[in-house]
């Protein structure tokens, strides 16, 4: 053993290594069998082999060497013994097979300080703790990436909290988590990854705070915490991608020569009279003109949930975005609101409201935002329950406001 005591969950390295003085004619190595390592979580290192041209003196003799190397992790504290060691000579030359065993190995596991600190995840080590938002600039309820990496040595599985996050006026998803092991010299160790998802729900700079956790350090002999972070986007009011052809404006050339005054004069008086004519049907049908623009953009704003099937949508989050963005409208509207309200307001809303009918929409609204940014994509059944259980809770916050849906 590299120690004979540790402190739970730090590192000690269990070697076993085989001295031989001759190779066997196969030049093959005899067979090993490791103990259990009960109590332990464990991490094979890269054996390091024998080679022909380096020796080792012991006891007045030069061996061969072939080592193996096991990273322990005990779990508890406590006396552990740690089993033999088989190695199983085979037979040769007229040799029988034999089989060799280790002594015991023995280790003190010494308990953790107390007291712990509350946001202590179990981690025993070396760490250090970066955040970054991968987007810089989002509209509206558009996702943001948020990446959390916790690099060192020690048993990286031990960190069984994720870093906390705070961040107003946005809805913020539980992280996926990814585990990058190395090796540096013999010290175990990597990367551990939680990557949020991030939706601001209001336009302006958001500010994204990310806490620190409490781990123990073997060499300082304390507990420690990673290095907290204060990181800000800026989210825009509309969508921020690129510009569709659509969008795009076409600029015409000034005309140029001796008729470019002559036309100009021409189309200026054209304009004139086309205004006269405006002003006056204006004035005789401003209002009732009015009127109907705003029943037009009601009704084109509240397109509802009719025309929304989740066989058109072969990618299921994309399916929930569209879905979510068509309940915010469609609530706004049974609650007297704009159609294009914020969601955020949308939803406080709801929460006033106060009534089943409310939540109950309010929960399928928050499903659907879930579903558009789950790590894993809802399956086509789950899809199907998600859309019916918006219909019903949208049907039914409309009966009660005594409006029925267009």
């Amino acid at each position: 053993m590299s120690r004979s005591g540790v402190f739970v969950q730090q590192q000690a390295i269990y070697r076993f290594r085989y001295y031989f003085e001759n190779w066997l004619p196969t030049r093959e190595s005899p067979q090993y069998g490791l103990p259990p390592f009960e109590g332990f979580v464990t991490y094979e290192l890269e054996p390091i082999p024998a080679t022909g041209g380096e020796l080792v003196r012991r006891e007045g003799r030069l061996y061969h060497v072939e080592e193996i190397r096991v990273a322990l992790f005990p779990v508890a504290p406590g006396a552990r013994e740690i089993g033999p060691t088989e190695l199983v000579l085979p037979a040769y030359g007229g040799h029988p097979s034999r089989t060799l065993r280790t002594r015991p190995v023995r280790l003190t596991v010494v308990p953790l300080p107390e007291p712990r600190p509350e946001d202590f995840s179990g981690a025993v080590g070396e760490f250090q703790q970066r955040a970054r938002l991968v987007e810089d600039q989002v509209g509206v309820n558009e996702p943001i990436r948020l990446r959390v990496t916790i690099a060192g040595r020690g048993n990286l599985n031990a960190w069984t909290l994720s870093p906390p996050v705070e961040v107003e006026a946005a809805t913020l998803y539980d992280p996926t988590v990814s585990v990058q092991w190395d090796v540096v010299g013999e010290q175990v160790g990597g990367t551990k990854t939680y990557e949020y998802v991030i939706v601001p729900q209001r336009s302006g700079r958001a500010t994204v705070r990310v806490g620190g956790l409490s781990y123990f350090s073997p060499s300082q002999g304390h507990y420690r915490r990673t290095e907290s972070a204060v990181l800000t986007v800026q989210v825009s009011s509309a969508p921020s991608g690129p510009e569709t052809p659509s969008e795009r404006r076409t600029v015409a050339p000034p005309r140029t020569g001796r008729d470019s005054g002559v036309w100009w004069l021409l189309l200026g008086g054209l304009g004139v009279a086309l205004l006269g004519v405006a002003l006056w049907a204006g004035r005789r049908h401003a209002r009732p003109a009015a009127e109907a623009s705003s029943a037009l953009r009601a009704r084109s704003e509240r397109r509802g949930l009719d025309d929304l099937r989740p066989e058109d949508y072969p990618d299921a989050r994309e399916f929930c975005k569209v879905l979510s963005e068509r309940l915010g409208g469609e609530a706004a509207v049974l609650l007297g609101m704009s159609p294009r309200s914020a969601l955020v307001e949308v939803v406080q809303r709801l929460q006033e409201d106060g009534s089943a009918e409310a939540q109950a929409l309010l929960d399928a609204l928050r499903e659907a935002q879930a579903g558009g940014f789950a790590p894993v994509a809802l399956s086509p059944d789950e899809i199907g329950r998600l859309y019916r259980r918006a219909e019903k809770a949208l049907s039914a916050l409309a009966q009660a406001r005594g409006e029925r849906r267009r």
